[in-house]
């Protein structure tokens, strides 16, 4: 009786995890190691951000508004060397990206269990700014072709996993046209 009740709970705590397939990319990301007070307060205002869209905004009005906003990000990081400037070229990596999280063989690397910020940028033509709150965990050695570093998201606006979701199938589908173009 006992072993069928940890069977159940092991089948739902299995069914509440959902499994995404991952994608190679290059994207726009910065990240950074987390002090335990900085945690709960990134776990609050992931949970407040609001879904895109909600405004009732013209979306090319909104999208000109972006803009703008990420130009007045630049001047304000050029001018005070405390801001910490938007994301740009000198931040593409090459990652792989699932929905429950991302790896990748540059530095910097975090030892397993750190909790880290990651901020990132999905490409397209409204591109989706994310930000998660993940911690690393221990990647198992897979030679060369296993990225060394992983995180794992543990906070991230459901809108934000959609778009992570929504870009790894534009990717996957971008590879099959690739693939099935070599073949013909």
């Amino acid at each position: 009786m006992a072993e069928h009740a940890d069977r159940e709970a092991a089948f739902a705590d299995a069914t509440r995890r959902r499994e995404y397939f991952r994608v190679h990319t290059r994207i726009a990301i910065r990240t950074r190691a987390l002090e335990p007070a900085e945690v709960d307060r990134l776990r609050l205002d992931i949970g407040e951000r609001k879904p895109r869209g909600e405004a009732t905004l013209d979306p090319r009005l909104e999208q000109w508004l972006e803009r703008i906003e990420r130009k007045l990000d630049d001047i304000r990081a050029h001018l005070d060397p405390e801001v910490e400037r938007p994301l740009g070229t000198a931040d593409l990596r090459d990652i792989e990206l699932s929905g429950s999280g991302l790896a990748w063989r540059e530095t910097p690397v975090y030892p397993a269990e750190t909790w880290v910020r990651a901020d990132f940028e999905l490409p397209g033509p409204r591109p989706h700014c994310v930000v998660a709150l993940a911690r690393s965990v221990e990647r198992r050695s897979g030679g060369d072709t296993e990225p060394p570093q992983a995180i794992a998201f543990e906070a991230i606006a459901e809108t934000d996993r959609d778009a992570i979701v929504r870009h790894c199938l534009d990717v996957e589908r971008r590879n099959i046209q690739v693939e099935s173009g070599k073949r013909s």
